[in-house]
């Protein structure tokens, strides 16, 4: 993709799976520094719950709307696993609101038209 690829290969496109920006996850490890009373707590940081269906789909419209051109993707069979965790992988992120006060301050559109970008601009 931007690298000379127009297909995207994926397994089950039903499968979901929790995200986050990393400039989001840096400021959570921010926040972990200042606050001494967290100490040896254990939480997850996460900000979307996207399928791999949304994921594809959005790529597609950002490299259409960057003049990237269209992109398909392709079911690869070999991809999909048979497990509950296949389908839905959803982690419970409230302590990190809890404990942090954090929130994720970027969209999921945002992050990944951003990640999006720079992986195309990086050299094979």
């Amino acid at each position: 993709i931007g690298r000379g690829e127009k297909e995207i290969s994926v397994g089950s496109l039903e499968a979901r799976r929790n995200f986050v920006y990393v400039e989001d996850l840096c400021q959570a490890y921010l926040q972990c520094l200042e606050k001494e009373e967290i100490r040896g707590q254990i939480f997850n940081v996460c900000a979307y719950n996207k399928s791999i269906q949304e994921i594809a789909d959005t790529i597609k419209e950002i490299a259409e709307k960057h003049g990237i051109g269209r992109i398909e993707y392709l079911r690869d069979e070999s991809r999909v696993r048979s497990s509950s965790l296949e389908t839905d992988f959803q982690m419970d992120c409230r302590l990190a609101k809890e404990l942090l006060g954090w929130e994720p301050q970027t969209s999921f559109d945002d992050a990944l038209t951003k990640t999006f970008l720079h992986y195309i601009s990086e050299p094979k």
